[in-house]
This record gives C-alpha cells, sequence and structure tokens, in this order.
C-alpha cells in the first residue's frame, strides 16, 4: 500500500476566560487544569488529548452541530 499526502490540516484552539488564572497556560498536563470544567465538542481528537492528561471527569461534552444549509440537496 502507498500512502498519500496529507489533504487536510487543522488547528484546535485552548480558549480561557481573562482573569480566570490561565492565561499562561501552554500544557494541557497543567495541574491548575483538574479543578476547571472544560467544554469540548464531543468525538474531535482534543478529547483524547483531555483523556490522556486525566481531563475528562470535569469535561462537559457539546454535540458536533453542522450547518446542514450549506450542503447541497443532492448529497444530503
Amino acid at each position: 500500500m502507498q500512502s498519500t499526502n496529507p489533504y487536510y490540516r487543522t488547528a484546535y484552539a485552548f480558549v480561557v476566560r481573562p482573569g480566570d488564572g490561565l492565561d499562561d497556560l501552554d500544557t494541557l498536563a497543567d495541574p491548575r487544569l483538574k479543578t476547571k470544567r472544560i467544554g469540548i465538542v464531543a468525538g474531535t481528537p482534543p478529547a483524547t488529548y483531555l483523556a490522556v492528561n486525566g481531563l475528562l471527569t470535569k469535561a462537559k461534552p457539546y454535540p458536533l452541530v453542522v450547518e446542514r444549509a450549506s450542503i447541497p440537496r443532492q448529497r444530503r
């Protein structure tokens, strides 16, 4: 089997509220995250990283919402 060149890349961001004491956060292994609630889009790669760092117990999963109006009718 021959592998293909990557055709899709994406990035994820960790967003915090100013003043929550996480302004200098640079890793999910930071112990300050153990007490924080974290919102996550369910079934996405960042959920794996939260699990690896023991953060899923306080995570709140949200469903992935796709805007179906932008999908051509014959593909629905």
